[in-house]
């Protein structure tokens, strides 16, 4: 009984391998019956297998590629931006030194509208302190221009600043009445009475006067000779709290001495030739 059951069951798995071989047999030769007689059927077949693969081919490089030309999009925005705010930054700049030349020009113009006397020199500051020793000054014009020592050199039309020390063939050189130790005898606003004030260096003066003396923030120290000429200003009056006979009195420069451009200079003869 179970060997009959055995042969049956192996009659039925050759039959069974027997139809598809016969199968596949048939299914190969009509394949190649289409491969020599209707090539076009293979074409086809590819295109309608090629078509959906190529489409996914391109939806991929179009999506690499358009990354990479946003970015050399956006970097080519970038470069321009940064062109146009070069060239900002260069038309500001001439702007700004043209607007510096009319404001030198607008002072120069000031400046000699401020002569001390019709006669005044206007000369070039070259060097001031601190490049120079303190309440020194180098200008630029000398025998050249007819200065002498003790030539008055003024800041515009009415501010002493000192005097010629030296003088050379182009060049001179001023000492501010606020050198360190130097006493200058002036006036105290309008009053009549002379005080002696000592320069302190760094265009300050000390006056040491009477107790009595009416003087306070802001009083003029004024120097007379052919003219009345302003060499300072009051900026503190100190009284000392022990009993004595005097106060002290601190003034400055009405100008700031370390920023000086160009002054003049009152000169007492010619020029040479």
């Amino acid at each position: 009984m179970k060997m009959s059951y055995l042969l049956q069951h192996k009659d039925k798995r050759i039959l069974k391998r027997r139809r598809i071989f016969f199968a596949v047999s048939i299914s190969l030769a009509l394949l190649v019956s289409l491969f020599y007689f209707k090539p076009s059927f293979f074409s086809g077949l590819a295109h309608s297998f090629a078509g959906p693969v190529l489409s996914v081919s391109e939806d991929i490089r179009s999506s690499v590629s358009s990354p990479t030309s946003f970015l050399t999009g956006k970097r080519e925005l970038v470069a321009e931006n940064e062109a146009l705010k070069q060239k900002l930054k260069e038309l500001e700049a001439l702007s700004f030194d043209n607007k510096a030349l009319e404001i030198e020009n607008n002072e120069l113009r000031d400046v000699l509208n401020m002569r001390p006397r019709e006669d005044a020199v206007m000369a070039r500051v070259l060097l001031r302190p601190p490049n120079a020793p303190y309440d020194i000054l180098i200008i630029d014009g000398g025998r050249d221009m007819g200065l002498s020592e003790g030539d008055r050199v003024f800041f515009g039309e009415s501010v002493l600043l000192g005097e010629i020390e030296e003088v050379y063939g182009r060049t001179s050189r001023v000492s501010l009445f606020s050198s360190a130790g130097r006493s200058t005898d002036v006036f105290v606003n309008d009053g009549d009475e002379i005080v002696s004030s000592l320069g302190r260096g760094g265009g300050k003066f000390l006056l040491e006067v009477p107790r009595r003396t009416e003087i306070s923030e802001g009083d003029y120290l004024l120097r007379v000779d052919d003219r009345v000429s302003l060499l300072g200003v009051v900026l503190e009056v100190h009284v000392p709290e022990t009993a004595g006979a005097i106060k002290f009195v601190y003034a400055g420069v009405p100008v700031d001495i370390f920023s000086l451009k160009e002054v003049f200079v009152i000169p007492s003869r010619g020029p040479e030739i």
